[in-house]
């Protein structure tokens, strides 16, 4: 069974999400509080992970972050950017050789811009990246995720994060301080994933079940909600989880092929295209 994010797949039907809700239930500790929190935001395992206390409103159930993803992003380009613009006059110099031209335009990393700006440059670099925009996201826990949140709270009122080494299986390290590893999880979701199957629950060929799942998971559910009341689900899946591109989004909630007709058949009274058509004319 795999654990590439991109080789995973979303639990689609009520009856399998209920499966996979009671084995979490039963475990019970960190991993069903994990499974419920992903669940009712469609958040990253890596931003689950780093989920602390003081995100949530206790009373109202609001819990704001910042999505780790899009705000490196965002860092990584602001910092490239400035690189690019110090590194730019050089490349006009008359002696630059051919080597060291492809080497100043394919640097991409800090440490490799580290190696060709002043220290001075370097620095205002850094301190672009520090002040790029940074990406917030808010979703609505449900009350009785809240009171397992509290619960966990209350047994050590000076933990920082939810998910804290000290309550998770990683408190055996040395070193109790941070949040769980994304790696921890999904070794734990990998193990997950086989229980399901083996209570009948199957994928598409060539996919599996991992952490990363309990996102398809939230993205195919805000979908199907969605198209059942008569909505845009991709659209309103992508919105929900703040995809740039709808094929992203399409690609994770992994239509079937009646899914996919019909939303063909939608798109042609819309557009007069296939999906075919459409993919082709992109």
């Amino acid at each position: 069974m795999t654990t590439d994010k991109l080789e995973v797949a979303p639990v689609k039907s009520l009856e399998d999400c209920a499966k996979l809700r009671r084995i979490c239930a039963k475990i019970g500790g960190w991993v069903h509080l994990f499974h419920e929190i992903s669940l009712e935001t469609g958040w990253r395992t890596s931003d689950v992970c780093r989920l602390r206390f003081d995100n949530i409103n206790f009373k109202t159930g609001k819990t704001s972050i910042t999505v780790a993803k899009q705000t490196r992003a965002a860092q990584t380009k602001a910092f490239r950017t400035l690189a690019r613009k110090f590194i730019a006059p050089r490349l006009d110099a008359p002696d630059l050789t051919i080597f060291e031209y492809r080497r100043l335009t394919t640097l991409k990393t800090e440490a490799e811009f580290k190696t060709v700006l002043t220290d001075t440059e370097f620095a205002l670099c850094q301190e672009a990246a520090s002040k790029a925009k940074v990406k917030p996201d808010s979703k609505t826990l449900s009350a009785n995720t809240v009171k397992m949140i509290e619960r966990l709270r209350e047994k050590d009122s000076g933990e920082e994060y939810v998910f804290a080494r000290q309550f998770t299986e990683a408190r055996n390290r040395k070193d109790l301080d941070g949040h769980i590893s994304r790696q921890a999880v999904w070794k734990r979701f990998k193990q997950i994933g086989e229980m399901l199957e083996n209570d009948g629950v199957t994928f598409t060929p060539g996919y599996g079940f991992s952490a990363y799942s309990l996102r398809k998971t939230y993205i195919y559910r805000v979908y199907a909600n969605a198209k059942a009341k008569g909505k845009d689900g991709l659209s309103t899946a992508r919105d929900a989880v703040g995809h740039s591109d709808i094929a992203v989004t399409k690609r994770y909630v992994m239509l079937d092929y009646d899914e996919a007709q019909e939303i063909s058949a939608e798109l042609f009274k819309q557009t007069g295209k296939t999906m075919l058509n459409a993919a082709l004319a992109a």
